[in-house]
């Protein structure tokens, strides 16, 4: 990721990191507020990559497309050599198209307290999801985690401590490409004042940190409802709160989700052999 840094998508785009399925709401009920709000990216939590393409099987006669990562990427893959190329792609397909498409993807957030409990759970879990992440209280966990390629994101509930993010996990992560995710919908859903005050100190220590590193870092609401989700901009305005200046979070509403997406969508794919080695169809 870090050597994508410079590679930047459309301005406009955005996308919704975090989606947690309720029993009242649907990902068709997601994708009708995702058109309106002009959110390119899902990307629904607990939901696998076989239950998400039947999912999709079914939404039709909408003035959109809704379309899997490895739908987009097959169109693709024959014609493009580079990774680069590759995300490149998959933002002009996005933009270009006709009509609204809308990237539906899944993802897995894993939260062991063990570094054998969460090998197990990587094994378990990575072929069924596209994107892993890892939440844990466990300094020396998290450190482990900035070093396997595996994985994808830490994620930070603002309601947790700050002292789990450090120097040194800062510093691996961005030497090692993961990306900090930072949960912003504690700070519209605070219960009282008092709460709210205590959220915001905490994501200032945490986003003082990784700012300081500048460490890759990407925003979501995690949203439980069609009607909590932001746009782009709006989730950039949000991270002002945590001292987050607008031009340093140009990144983190797009461009680091769809170059993990890209990336993990590749070395899922039945072709793929290693980083930089593709099999090639006759």
């Amino acid at each position: 990721m870090q050597k994508d840094k410079d590679f930047s998508f459309s301005i406009s785009s955005s996308s919704e990191n975090f989606i947690s399925l309720d029993q009242t709401s649907s990902i068709e009920n997601f994708c009708e507020i995702a058109n309106q709000l002009s959110v390119l990216l899902l990307c629904f939590e607990n939901v696998t990559i076989s239950e998400r393409n039947t999912l999709i099987k079914n939404i039709e006669g909408h003035p959109y497309n809704v379309f899997s990562p490895s739908f987009v990427y097959e169109q693709l893959k024959n014609k493009q050599i580079s990774n680069e190329k590759i995300k490149e792609g998959f933002n002009k397909f996005l933009i270009t198209e006709e009509s609204k498409s809308i990237i539906i993807a899944t993802r897995k957030t894993l939260s062991e307290s063990t570094k054998d409990k969460l090998m197990h759970a990587i094994t378990k879990n990575r072929k069924q999801y596209e994107i892993i992440s890892v939440n844990s209280d466990n300094k020396d966990l998290l450190k482990w985690v900035a070093h396997d390629r595996r994985l994808d994101y830490i994620s930070i509930d603002l309601r947790g401590k700050p002292s789990i993010i450090d120097n040194a996990l800062c510093s691996l992560v961005k030497q090692n490409g993961k990306c900090f995710e930072i949960i912003l919908s504690p700070l519209l859903f605070s219960d009282t004042n008092k709460d709210f005050s205590r959220i915001v100190r905490t994501g200032k220590k945490i986003m003082k940190l990784i700012l300081s590193y500048n460490a890759p870092f990407i925003f979501t609401m995690c949203p439980q409802t069609p009607l909590q989700m932001r746009t782009g901009k709006q989730l950039r305005y949000i991270g002002e709160l945590l001292g987050v200046p607008f031009n340093k979070s140009k990144f983190a509403v797009f461009d680091y989700q769809l170059s993990s997406l890209v990336d993990n969508t590749i070395k899922l794919h039945e072709n793929y052999v290693f980083e930089g080695v593709k099999e090639v169809s006759g």
